[in-house]
């Protein structure tokens, strides 16, 4: 049976993976640059929050659209060798910076410490692998109960129960009984499936009625725009008031924005009827763009004559194309896809794309 998948996701996927990279890099320019203000910087970092999400809301739609029915056999033995094998790689390679970044110089049992971080804790880059891994097994558990329950009911109700689960961890301090509590209150509770939830029954229901969702958008699309603005600007003044210190996609504002991000990004691109060839690119190379651009950000140093802008500019910009370039070089030994991620092969065509390799590298 033929795979079909819309033109929507190549905007989402591409989108989403560029703002990932623009939010790390704004990240690395106020590292170098502490004695600017701030809060333009910290304003277009809160606006790339959707990416991360987005990525998830996309990993569960195709599972859900290609296997409404269950996932076959096979299916997460073949998933999760093309993740975990470039996970494990991956958090040997970003070791060796985390041991530079922390010493100075390389050190053995620091190395160690950094890849058993990285391995068990998911303390680098790729964290968001594992919980990918644990929607899919999530949804051979749980599709068929989802299939009996109504979206109206069951998608604000995973809204309330994902807000909760963040909002504890916001505002609560770690319980010392519980082992690991610092780290899990500072960043191991991202990886839980808990913290993705509402993602996880969106995507699944906006797959099983898409048609459905673009013609709510459609309809909505004016409330939808309104509520993204005002979802931005909680999102800032939560921050700016010191409400919700962090800038991260853990918190609990960020559902509401990144669920409208979604629908606008998706309203757009049904109005294109062409994929430009740059979104084709960064959406055949967006699991590896995402696993290898922070080595590329954090080793290019500002040059004398770079301020913050420029910065940012430069390594957004080079840490996605340097991130291509070795995707695809090392995607030409045969080992190349467990090593840096599976790139696609998907080429532009006017209205609708056909492919089940999506499912190969989320």
């Amino acid at each position: 049976m033929k795979k079909e998948i819309v033109n929507e996701l190549f905007w989402l996927r591409s989108l989403s993976c560029l703002a990932v990279v623009l939010l790390h890099s704004i990240a690395a320019s106020s590292y170098n640059f502490p004695e600017n203000n701030q809060e333009l910087a910290n304003l277009f970092k809160q606006l790339s929050l959707f990416g991360t999400p987005t990525f998830v809301f996309i990993s569960i739609f195709l599972i859900s659209k290609f296997y409404p029915n269950g996932t076959p056999t096979g299916f997460l033995t073949k998933r999760f060798k093309y993740l975990l094998f470039p996970y494990v790689f991956m958090a040997l390679i970003y070791a060796i910076f985390d041991t530079y970044f922390a010493l100075g110089h390389f050190n053995n049992a620091q190395y160690l410490k950094e890849v058993l971080k990285n391995i068990i804790f998911g303390d680098y880059i790729a964290w968001f692998i594992p919980l990918i891994l644990q929607l899919y097994i999530l949804y051979s558990l749980v599709h068929k109960f989802l299939d009996k329950i109504s979206p109206v009911v069951i998608i604000p109700l995973s809204l309330l129960i994902n807000i909760i689960y963040l909002l504890y961890f916001s505002i609560t301090k770690p319980l010392g009984v519980i082992p690991f509590s610092d780290y899990i209150w500072y960043r191991g509770y991202w990886i839980l499936f808990f913290g993705w939830i509402f993602y996880f029954v969106a995507g699944y229901y906006a797959a099983k009625h898409f048609k459905q969702y673009i013609e709510f958008v459609k309809k909505h699309i004016t409330t939808i725009v309104l509520i993204t603005i005002s979802s931005s600007i909680l999102l800032v003044s939560l921050t700016h008031f010191n409400i919700i210190s962090s800038i991260s996609t853990k918190r609990p504002d960020v559902l509401i924005y990144t669920s409208c991000m979604i629908s606008i990004i998706i309203y757009i691109s049904t109005k294109i009827n062409n994929i430009p060839k740059f979104i084709v690119l960064v959406n055949n190379y967006s699991f590896s763009i995402y696993l290898l651009h922070s080595l590329f950000i954090y080793s290019i140093d500002p040059l004398p004559f770079m301020n913050q802008l420029t910065y940012t500019i430069t390594i957004f910009i080079l840490s996605a194309l340097f991130s291509i370039i070795v995707a695809h070089i090392v995607n030409k030994i045969p080992i190349g896809k467990y090593l840096v991620g599976n790139v696609q092969t998907q080429k532009k065509k006017r209205k609708k794309q056909t492919t089940e390799k999506y499912l190969t590298t989320k």
